[in-house]
């Protein structure tokens, strides 16, 4: 059984980008072997109708999630959507990603895939560099 790892997608008028990056996200998603993807996109009351189109893709994609709420800005929309991913969906992995096309969804099957070597942080920058660390939890 794979595990689940979900990308937690800030929105704000990003409605025209969506049609472009679902594909690009999912056509990789299902040759991964060890996590199913999941997407949760944060929209801040887009005025273009994002949700709207979010709405539609998630009819034919049971992957894709929606968080609808208040504008707060970029850092909030993450955090919410964070907290969201783990707490109702309880992924293995979360990662992050922009909407507006400056990260390469071909990367997320990559990121995905390392998270199978234990507890570390994986950095992809949209420049193609990656840069991993192990890190220790304390409690």
């Amino acid at each position: 059984m794979r595990g689940m790892a979900c990308t937690v997608m800030p929105m704000y008028n990003e409605a025209a980008n969506l049609t472009e990056q679902f594909p690009r996200i999912f056509d990789r998603a299902e040759r991964n072997a060890t996590h199913e993807l999941h997407v949760l996109i944060v929209d801040d009351n887009s005025p273009d109708g994002t949700a709207s189109v979010v709405v539609k893709w998630m009819n034919e994609n049971p992957h894709i999630h929606l968080l609808s709420e208040g504008k707060r800005g970029f850092g909030e929309a993450y955090k919410r959507g964070m907290a969201r991913a783990i707490a109702t969906l309880d992924p293995e992995s979360v990662l992050q990603m922009d909407a507006d096309q400056q990260h390469d969804p071909s990367r997320l099957r990559l990121l995905v895939s390392l998270t199978q070597y234990g507890d570390q942080i994986e950095f992809l920058s949209n420049l193609g560099w990656l840069w991993r660390t192990r890190f220790r939890r304390h409690v």
